[in-house]
């Protein structure tokens, strides 16, 4: 990506204050990002896709 993109991204995201150093880290977090999104599985029924369940417990008595 080039670091007129990358500041553009960064512009419409309110960072407009970034300097060179940190619009490095942000164009390797985006394709660090992207990377993941990649290996996500696409075709998960919502049946099969992993959910965590939390119950509350009441007081102890």
């Amino acid at each position: 990506m080039t670091t007129a993109s990358l500041r553009e991204m960064a512009h419409a995201l309110g960072l407009d204050r970034l300097t060179d150093a940190h619009l490095a880290q942000f164009g390797y977090a985006l394709e660090i990002v992207a990377q993941h999104v990649r290996r996500l599985p696409r075709d998960l029924p919502p049946s099969q896709e992993m959910a965590l369940v939390f119950r509350a417990k009441g007081p102890a008595s």
